[in-house]
């Protein structure tokens, strides 16, 4: 499947990602993600890549449901990617009562070889250093500022701090000023780069924040010599106009269709 190229780099790129919540392992049949410290947290805690090793996907889709009874996981998640589905893994997760998340993330990737021009030059950005615990804690506070309830600003303070502490990544905070008002993240291995939680307080919105820190995230991605950078967005949502203004371009529709299985 030529069209696939970007495919089992992209899957491999998943799984060392969301390793900053926990710890990941591969078989022939399936890739998988578990975490110890955040066992609701669905992205660190799913299967992916599933093949048919010539056993049928029903078998497959047995031996993924062990796994996760043996790691005591609820609800089973799956994420069927176009190669999976087209071998049956969908038609199987269906027959089997899955629920599908009518979300749709595409991917996107940046197709220029030179960063977009700096869009406003009231934010400025910058890394945060590794021993900078102050900074650090303003990308966390800054990654849950749209959540509305006590328990969902615990349940993502957790993940942002996990991932704030993972050294695969580079963090970001955006300033207006002297105030912080925007944050994202860059994560690069084998020459693709990965841009994410990029986020802005409610606040400082339409100043030009997402576009600074996407921005400076893309030009250090290309000074390091990755060959493509990435990201992903909600379909139809503010932020997939942005990027395209940016220089993104969509590889694919959402290669990543999460099911879920509750029995």
């Amino acid at each position: 499947m030529k069209a696939l190229w970007w495919l089992d780099p992209l899957l491999k790129h998943e799984i060392h990602y969301f390793a900053f919540a926990g710890s990941s392992w591969q078989t022939d049949c399936a890739w998988y993600l578990f975490s110890e410290t955040l066992p609701k947290y669905h992205d660190a805690n799913r299967a992916l890549r599933l093949r048919d090793d010539g056993r049928g996907p029903r078998k497959i889709l047995q031996e993924v449901v062990a796994v996760f009874k043996q790691h005591r996981r609820w609800p089973i998640v799956i994420d069927i990617d176009p190669v999976a589905e087209e071998q049956g893994f969908l038609d199987a997760l269906l027959r089997e009562g899955a629920l599908q998340n009518r979300s749709r993330y595409p991917l996107y990737a940046y197709k220029a070889t030179q960063p977009p021009l700096p869009p406003s030059p009231q934010v400025w950005v910058a890394a945060v250093p590794a021993y900078d615990e102050e900074a650090r804690q303003i990308w966390v506070e800054l990654q849950i500022c749209d959540e509305r309830t006590e328990e969902e600003r615990q349940f993502w303070r957790a993940v942002a701090e996990a991932e704030s502490r993972f050294s695969g990544c580079r963090l970001y905070l955006a300033y207006i000023e002297e105030s912080p008002v925007g944050a994202c993240d860059l994560f690069s291995m084998d020459g693709w780069a990965r841009i994410d939680s990029v986020i802005t307080h409610p606040e400082w919105r339409r100043r030009g924040v997402a576009s600074a820190l996407v921005t400076r995230a893309i030009a250090d991605a290309l000074a390091e010599g990755n060959q493509l950078v990435y990201l992903f967005t909600e379909a139809g949502g503010p932020a997939e106009s942005l990027y395209r203004r940016l220089g993104f371009e969509r590889l694919h529709e959402g290669p990543l269709h999460r099911h879920l299985l509750l029995a």
